[in-house]
């Protein structure tokens, strides 16, 4: 997860998993000069720049592959994904210009849209080698029924008005806007089934033989997540069109016990505005996209046991809803053996942010970060990142 919004002062990922139990969170603005240990002190960002938020989470497997003859193979896959992201969202949503307005100001926001996408997907591959004189050419594709859990965005289609009245009021003026949701976020109904749909993904590479263990030169693209969930359970749809200034009190909606009641929330928001003759549509199936990418992908052999791996993942136009994924550059330099390997990832993550990580493995197991100052260096905390992998080969292998 990474934001550019607030940040956690003088901690990192792994002094935060230590004490975010007992965890308490406390305000810059207003933190006092002793604070016990176990206090976290948040801070906001107050710069000119827009703002984002992601977040993303894989659970990969259990997953299979099986070789048909020297040049095919199939296999099968079970994954479990969460994406929560926000891009180029207004700086007039920074916390310190918003709460610097003053009582009756009206503040003008422009366009902005947030999206969450939970799923699983059960998916078949196959894959193809084409061998030639010096390596070979090779061809894969993931076939994906996707299972959707929960799914949401608030969307708004042109700039609009926002102001702050006394006591708990607030007005708004918003010619255009959607706002969707669908599933439980009830704790034990987390994984139930609210919507289906279909994806793919496809690649492509080449591979340049230089010895038997290795290869001089890797080069491969693809297209990831294609695909479309239709929710048609637990789902919410709303139209707005407000061509008036509306006037809303906030102090009911405290009642909900979030995010558990957000469904509740947003139809209470709903009826009030209908209350205002202010016109609403509703329907009750809600359609997302999967946050589709291009990614390239080269790794060069500099002797048999160095590499440098070179990665770009690039988002494609938002269609359909779709939460917006990380672009991501990285060039990664590699050591490694048939047991043991160890790479130190250099990355720009979303064309903002530097990052150095660590990863390692060690026969069947793999760990790493992409943002190592993040897990261990205490200094503004805004995010952080960890992966883990079990590679398991029961079976002897076929020459």
């Amino acid at each position: 997860m990474q934001n550019n919004y607030a940040f956690i002062e003088e901690t990192n990922f792994m002094d935060f998993m230590w004490r975010v139990q007992s965890a308490k969170f406390v305000k810059a603005e207003d933190a006092e000069s002793d604070l016990p240990y176990n206090n976290f002190i948040v801070d906001f960002y107050d710069d000119a720049d827009n703002r984002f938020v992601n977040s993303m989470t894989y659970v990969a497997g259990p997953s299979f592959a099986l070789r048909l003859g020297k040049n095919h193979s199939i296999g099968a896959f079970y994954n479990m994904r969460s994406i929560i992201g926000g891009t180029d969202l207004p700086n007039e949503l920074s916390y310190y210009k918003f709460k610097s307005k003053s009582i009756i100001e009206q503040l003008a926001i422009p366009q902005l849209e947030l999206s969450i996408l939970n799923w699983s997907e059960i998916g078949v591959n196959y894959a193809m080698k084409i061998p030639t004189d010096r390596g070979s050419f090779n061809f894969g594709v993931n076939l994906k029924y996707l299972l959707g859990h929960q799914g949401g965005y608030a969307k708004s289609n042109e700039p609009y008005l926002y102001g702050n009245l006394p006591g708990t009021n607030i007005s708004i003026n918003l010619p255009d806007g959607n706002v969707g949701f669908a599933g439980d976020l009830d704790k034990s109904k987390l994984l139930g089934v609210n919507g289906k749909g279909v994806g793919t993904d496809i690649g492509f590479s080449y591979i340049l033989q230089d010895h038997e263990e290795g290869y001089k030169l890797k080069i491969g693209a693809s297209l990831i997540d294609l695909g479309y969930l239709k929710f048609e359970n637990n789902a919410q749809k709303y139209q707005l069109n407000i061509d008036t200034i509306v006037t809303i009190d906030l102090e009911p909606y405290k009642q909900y016990n979030y995010p558990a009641d957000l469904d509740k929330a947003i139809a209470a928001f709903s009826h009030e505005l209908l209350q205002t003759g202010v016109t609403t549509s509703e329907l009750k199936s809600l359609g997302m996209s999967l946050p589709a990418a291009f990614s390239l992908q080269a790794d060069y052999g500099v002797t048999e046991k160095i590499y440098i791996n070179a990665l770009l993942i690039q988002r494609l136009p938002n269609s359909g809803n779709a939460p917006p994924r990380p672009n991501i550059l990285a060039i990664t330099p590699r050591w490694q053996t048939r047991w043991f390997s160890a790479s130190a990832p250099i990355s720009i993550y979303d064309w903002k942010n530097p990052r150095i990580g660590l990863a390692t493995r060690v026969n069947w197991l793999i760990i790493g970060a992409d943002d190592f100052a993040a897990a261990f260096v205490k200094k503004k905390f805004t995010g952080a990142d960890f992966y883990m992998a079990i590679r398991i080969t029961p079976f002897k292998k076929l020459d």
